[in-house]
Order: C-alpha cells, then sequence, then structure tokens
C-alpha cells in the first residue's frame, strides 16, 4: 500500500522496519514474562519442598535413602548416555546410507547412458519405440499409413546402414573396446556400492533393535525412580532442602526474576514507542489513500465485476493498534461484508487477488510506463462459465495498454478465447508450446482436439469485439 498508493518506497522500507522492530520488542517482553513466571513457579515448588520437610529422621536412614536414589539415577543416566551414542551411530549409519543410495543411482545412470552410447547401432536403432509400433502393426507409427510395403522399406533401409527416417548413414559398432572397459569398470563399482550398501543396512537393523532393548530398560529404570521417589518423598526433600543451600537459591531466584520484569517493562514501553512512530506513518498512508481512492477503487471495481458479475462495495479499516495495525481491505458482496480470506471460495480470492493486482499496476502507471504482469495456467479452479468471465477481466487489463504474459492448459480454453475476442490479433500472440517439449502417446493420439481448440482461438482472433 505505501508503494502502490502512498508511492513512496522509503517510507515503505521504514514502515516494515518498524513493524519487524515492533514485533520483535513485544516477542522479547512475552519471553521474560514467560520466564518470569517459571522462576515464580520454581520459588513457590522451594516453598512447598521446605513446608513439607519438617521430619526427624534417623541420619543413617538419610544416608542410605540418598545412597540408594543416587544408583538408581546414575544407572538411569548411564543408559541414557548409551542410547544417546547408538542413536548417534544410527544416524550416521542413515547418513551412509543416503550417500550411498545416492552414488548407486548415479553410478546406474552412468551405466545406462554408457550402454546406450555402446549399442547404438544399426541393430539397435530398429528396437526403438516408434519402429517396434510400425512392425508390429504393420503401419507407420508417425502418419498411419498401412501400405504393405512400408516395414520391408524401413528394414532395407535399416540393413543398408541408413536411418528410415533420414536416410543418414548409421554409426557402425565397432569393438570399442574403451567404451567396454569403462562399462566393466562400471559393473564392477556398482556391485561395490550394493555390498556397502548391503552391509550397511544390517548395521542399521542391528542397532535399532539394541535401540529398542536399551529405550526398554530405561523406561523400566524411569518407572523404578518414580516409585522409589515417591514411596521415600518426604525423606528426599528433607535431603535436598539441607544438601542445596535453600536460602541462597531463593535469593538468586528472586533477583532472576526481577531481571526479567524488568527487562519486559522496559520491552514493552519500547514497542509502545515503535508504534507511536509506525501510527504516524499509517496517517500519512490513510491521507494518500483518501487522495486516490476516486481512481483506484473504480478500477478494481469494474475488473472485480467483470469477473463476479456482481456489483463490490470496499471499505479499508485502518487499525493501530499495537498488537495488530496497518491497513486491511473488507468487501462487501450483496450486503454481506466478508472481511477474512476463508469467506470466498478459493477461485474467488485468486482471481480477486488478480484484480487487485491489475488495479494497483493500473493506478500506478503513467502513459507509456505501463506495467506487466506474469499468470500461470489460472484456469484450474473455474467452471466454463467463470473462465469466460477471467478472460473478459484480462482482456479489460490488456486493453489499457497494460502488458499480460500467461500460460493456459487447453482445455475448454474459454479464458483463452474470450481474451481473444476481447484483444484480437492487434493486442494479442498466441504461442502454441506443444512443440516445446516430448508429447505423451495420450497426447499425440489426441493431437486432432489440441488443434481444433487452436483454431477456434484464431477464428476468435480475428472476430474481436468492438
Amino acid at each position: 500500500m505505501f508503494i502502490g498508493i502512498g508511492s513512496d518506497y522509503e517510507k515503505a522500507q521504514q514502515a516494515d522496519k518498524l513493524r519487524r522492530d515492533r514485533d520483535k520488542a513485544a516477542t522479547l517482553a512475552r519471553n521474560r514474562s514467560y520466564q518470569a513466571s517459571n522462576v515464580r513457579r520454581r520459588i513457590e515448588e522451594i516453598l512447598t519442598i521446605i513446608k513439607a520437610s519438617t521430619l526427624d529422621a534417623d541420619p543413617g536412614e538419610l544416608e542410605e535413602i540418598d545412597k540408594n536414589h543416587k544408583a538408581i539415577q546414575e544407572k538411569l543416566q548411564d543408559l541414557e548416555v548409551k542410547y544417546s551414542n547408538k542413536n548417534h551411530q544410527f544416524s550416521d549409519a542413515d547418513l551412509k546410507w543416503m550417500e550411498l543410495s545416492a552414488e548407486l543411482n548415479s553410478l546406474q545412470q552412468e551405466y545406462t547412458r554408457e550402454f546406450a552410447q555402446y549399442t547404438t547401432n544399426q541393430k539397435i536403432i530398429s528396437f526403438h519405440p516408434i519402429l517396434t509400433e510400425t512392425f508390429a502393426k504393420s503401419k507407420c507409427s508417425l502418419c498411419n499409413s498401412s501400405s504393405k510395403d512400408i516395414v520391408e522399406s524401413i528394414k532395407r533401409k535399416i540393413d543398408d546402414d541408413k536411418c528410415p527416417l533420414c536416410n543418414s548413414q548409421l554409426r557402425k559398432m565397432g569393438n570399442d573396446q574403451d567404451s567396454m572397459e569403462r562399462l566393466k569398470k562400471l559393473d564392477l563399482n556398482i556391485g561395490a556400492v550394493k555390498k556397502a550398501i548391503k552391509s550397511i543396512v544390517e548395521t542399521k537393523e542391528r542397532l535399532s533393535v539394541e535401540l529398542q532393548k536399551i529405550e526398554a530398560r530405561i523406561e523400566a529404570k524411569k518407572a523404578q525412580l518414580k516409585e522409589f521417589e515417591s514411596k521415600n518423598e518426604n525423606l528426599l526433600n528433607q535431603i535436598r532442602s539441607e544438601a542445596s543451600g535453600i536460602v541462597d537459591t531463593l535469593k538468586n531466584l528472586r533477583k532472576d526474576m526481577e531481571v526479567h520484569l524488568e527487562v519486559k517493562t522496559k520491552k514493552y514501553r519500547e514497542r509502545d514507542n515503535i508504534q507511536k512512530e509506525l501510527t504516524k506513518l499509517l496517517k500519512d498512508l490513510e491521507r494518500s489513500y483518501a487522495a486516490a481512492e476516486q481512481e483506484f477503487v473504480p478500477l478494481f471495481q469494474n475488473l472485480a465485476f467483470l469477473f463476479l458479475g456482481i456489483d463490490l462495495i470496499i471499505r479499508v479499516d485502518s487499525n493501530t493498534s499495537v498488537i495488530s495495525s496497518g491497513f486491511s481491505f473488507s468487501l462487501e458482496v450483496r450486503g454481506s461484508v466478508r472481511r477474512q480470506f476463508d469467506q470466498l471460495s478459493e477461485s474467488q480470492r485468486f482471481f480477486l487477488d488478480i484484480a487487485l493486482r491489475m488495479a494497483l499496476a493500473q493506478h500506478m502507471s503513467k502513459k507509456f510506463g505501463e506495467a506487466c504482469l506474469f499468470i500461470d495456467t489460472p484456469e484450474g479452479s473455474l467452471d466454463i462459465a467463470y473462465e469466460s468471465r477471467a478472460g473478459q477481466m484480462f482482456a479489460q487489463f490488456v486493453s489499457t495498454d497494460h502488458d499480460l504474459i500467461m500460460t493456459a492448459n487447453l482445455n475448454s480454453s474459454q479464458i483463452l478465447r474470450k481474451l481473444a475476442l476481447g484483444c484480437g490479433r492487434e493486442k494479442m500472440t498466441l504461442h502454441k508450446m506443444m512443440s516445446w517439449t516430448e508429447l505423451s502417446d495420450v497426447q499425440m493420439n489426441e493431437e486432432n482436439l489440441f488443434n481444433e481448440a487452436y483454431d477456434d482461438i484464431e477464428r476468435d482472433l480475428d472476430s474481436k469485439v468492438s
């Protein structure tokens, strides 16, 4: 909006920076608030433990309980360290397996290319898919001619070391010793990598079993520790309170909490100050929009009507709160206000977004400085009726001397046909992309359908609606 309506790139950059700084300050304030809450909770837990630790236990009993408790904890820690080490080994093995798999794939592709080069001769050309289909059906797979002499003619050319399509001389395969040596070397490398992959898979399976066993032991030890601590809770609380320097701990925790709360207050104050600066820019933008509204809104409404067939009322809301600030559009459709994106269908959202971009482009551009939009296959979510209306919307944009580069599938082709009728050859150029890639068998067999669609669009180009 700052660029499209305010036409001020520096203010747009400034607003983006202020918004980022404001959000960063707010995030830091929330983090400190969360940390202060955690410290407060810890203080309350310690005070609860102190109140519960008022037992007069036998020192010998306390020593035995403490010893057994530490023994269980140490065993659990040993198991967790062992599990971590095994898990690292498993991760290393898994990474090695992926590297070897990638290497195997690369070697196999290289082998395929080398083998294809080695075997390219007059005998191998007979196995080309077009020729094998021609031999099987006794009918040319290119032009569908069913002459009896086709197969014999092709075979005679191949026997004469000639290409059956262009009569070029075919390369005869001699004793390509270098190529054969490369194939042998590649074969050995592939075998070695496969062997390594088999070994690493076995290692992964072994480590997986070991990890499962250690994990089961860890869970059992955790259950034992939980049961021990539950059974001796009061005695353990007394041991902790006597051994931990509880007074100093509480003093340090309270100090930490004060620091967190101080930083929280500072960051919220910083956020509010940044918001004041951002609000000034938003007020300037609001004034710029009020000046541009008389030109911009009709442009958008006109394009949106061409697609929806419904008159829209467009509203702009300006929010300067620290929670959500900025400009937002809302649409009134037949008396119903739509503020959220999920209140429109997918196709409505998509094409209204295009209409908004087109309106901004028209508003921002000057004579001899028109915009160019790129759109990729926009027809996917539309039925045939809305395809036609989208074509009209695009044609209206192009009629204002703006450029549009668009790819589209040849299905019902209503977008292209309406665009052709609205633009004519003077403002629309049709590029057939079928020659840009290799067609599938299905596409080749139905090529006449593509040609019919192209013919319809070509006729529409010559029948421009005034």
